[in-house]
């Protein structure tokens, strides 16, 4: 598979500086914001003389705000709705995120809600020694950074893990801080944050100087957390995966990737072909009460591979949501789990060779 990565998005202890000179944060009078529509679609807002593209997340921050939904477009133009809105609180602040690089505004919030400044977000985190790399996603307008932790875990028949604190923090400030629990497959560097209640923790920051927030990163600790995590990664590579599993994790290679198809006739064979082993030409025509109980090839575990493989090496729309699935796995009880046994080993790879 190639990697069609547009844009780095990575940044170091040398270059975070250039992460942070990257926003600008206005506060702005709702009236100063003029609608640009396309096709009866905002696609940009202009303040004064500059124009800006407008995100997924801008939108339905202003729609949080004024109490509205996006079903109301079906019914009004976007300088209707807005214009409304402009009658009745045109003197209400907003504090407005915009990317500099892309020209793209990001979330907004009240100019009350301001929290912990980036620069004192990224300085934090980069001092730490644990620290090991920082991403930021456009799409989530969020920035991740990773710190490494010295705990090491073997999965027999798999690989060595490593272990780290993923601390996500959403640039635009409008959504909470989070902490969350992240492991490493040491063979291949394939990397998986858990996304779920019981693998994260918000971390509510009192004060705007950063000293809070270093505090609560040092003594940080979710041990209860990680023994869960390795005893479900455990189980997912001795438990043989259910066609019901594998149809679920083909429809997250789907919404994730834009041209699937070799990566999916790659999944196929990992899994045995269940479609001719099974005797039907779609898999999806199996009664959805008997796909959780007939097997594949592939155990638990080599699905999360493949999808952990994809999402840390190969160019993918939402990282989110393959780890949100795959947590959403190993938090729940697998189809087949201590009644078809696995005895395959992991690989190392599984798209080596495959193209997109």
């Amino acid at each position: 598979m190639v990697a069609l990565r547009t844009e780095n998005n990575n940044y170091t202890r040398d270059n975070y500086q250039e992460l942070v000179d990257r926003f600008d944060y206005e506060t702005v009078g709702l009236g100063e914001l003029e609608p640009i529509t396309v096709k009866n679609t905002i696609k940009g807002v202009k303040i004064g003389n500059e124009a800006y593209f407008t995100s997924k997340r801008f939108l339905r921050t202003l729609m949080s705000i004024f109490g509205f939904s996006e079903n109301l477009f079906q019914y009004f133009s976007p300088e209707e709705l807005i214009g409304r809105i402009l009658e009745r609180r045109k003197d209400t602040e907003i504090r407005i995120c915009i990317d500099r690089k892309s020209r793209l505004m990001q979330g907004i919030i009240r100019p009350e809600q301001s929290g912990l400044p980036l620069g004192i977000v990224c300085r934090t985190l980069v001092e730490d020694k644990r620290f090991s790399k920082m991403e930021y996603d456009p799409a989530s307008a969020c920035i991740e950074a990773q710190l490494k932790l010295p705990d090491m875990w073997n999965i027999p028949s798999d690989s060595q893990y490593g272990t780290f604190l993923n601390v996500r923090y959403s640039v635009d400030e409008v959504s909470t801080p989070m902490i969350s629990l992240g492991i490493v497959r040491q063979v291949c560097t394939n990397g998986m944050v858990a996304r779920r209640r019981c693998f994260e923790t918000a971390l509510i920051v009192e004060k705007n100087h950063g000293t809070h927030l270093r505090q609560l990163l040092s003594s940080f600790n979710n041990r209860n957390g990680f023994d869960a995590l390795r005893e479900r990664l455990q189980v997912a590579q001795e438990t043989k995966a259910s066609v019901n599993e594998y149809m679920a994790a083909v429809g997250v290679v789907q919404r994730c990737i834009d041209h699937p198809e070799h990566v999916i006739n790659r999944m196929d064979c990992l899994a045995g072909l269940p479609e001719e082993v099974y005797g039907h030409s779609r898999l999806d025509t199996i009664r959805a009460r008997y796909r959780k109980e007939l097997p594949v090839s592939a155990s638990v575990m080599d699905l999360i591979n493949i999808l952990t493989e994809l999402s840390t090496h190969y160019q993918v729309k939402n990282k989110d949501s393959i780890h949100t699935f795959i947590t959403g796995m190993l938090a729940s009880e697998f189809d087949l789990e201590e009644i078809v046994p696995n005895r395959k080993p992991a690989r190392e790879f599984y798209m080596t060779g495959v193209s997109a």
